[in-house]
């Protein structure tokens, strides 16, 4: 692992393990060259969400960082990212999802600023793919890191099926998903 001092951090070290592709690729990363320096000195909330996000098998995407918000993300996520994967993992958010980030920006903004968690249900989402609009809708919850700012943590999910009339409209809303009886 090249985080700098080739130590893995122990809350680390069973993430790499299970996390599949994304596992490799973020123990590869050269991340003593990264603004977010070596993985041992991250801190604590950093390396935790890594971990969960790493071995969740549900889409996550963490940004990181309250300026930059620097992406790290699971297997699950892979797919909706298509061919900026895998250099989207540690560039900043706006660079890798400049087709959207009128739409996720400000939420994002939103959730570091105030660190309210927000539920997005069918936001339409015109996502370029091989360098042709494409779209989808997608449910997406996004929450802080950490009670200080620093940066937040998304499971968003994809879906191509039409979206409804308020998400057409660029509706969202920040009340979480209705519970299950």
């Amino acid at each position: 692992m090249r985080d700098g001092t080739g130590r893995v951090p122990v809350d680390l070290a069973a993430a790499i393990a299970l996390g599949g592709e994304m596992g490799r690729r973020f123990a590869a990363y050269d991340w003593a060259a990264h603004p977010l320096g070596p993985l041992d000195g991250w801190p604590p909330e950093y390396r935790a969400v890594a971990a969960v996000a790493l071995t969740s098998r549900f889409p996550t995407v963490l940004w990181l960082d309250p300026e930059e918000l620097y992406l790290v993300y699971n297997d699950g996520y892979v797919p909706m990212l298509g061919e900026k994967h895998p250099a989207a993992l540690g560039a900043p958010g706006k660079e890798v999802w400049w087709d959207i980030w009128d739409s996720i920006g400000p939420m994002l903004g939103g959730v570091i600023a105030t660190g309210e968690a927000t539920w997005s249900d069918d936001l339409f989402l015109p996502i370029t793919e091989g360098g042709r609009p494409g779209s989808g809708t997608s449910p997406s919850a996004t929450a802080p890191s950490s009670p200080r700012p620093g940066g937040s943590a998304a499971s968003p999910a994809r879906s191509t099926r039409p979206p409804r009339a308020s998400s057409a409209r660029g509706g969202s809303t920040s009340s979480p998903p209705p519970r299950a009886s």
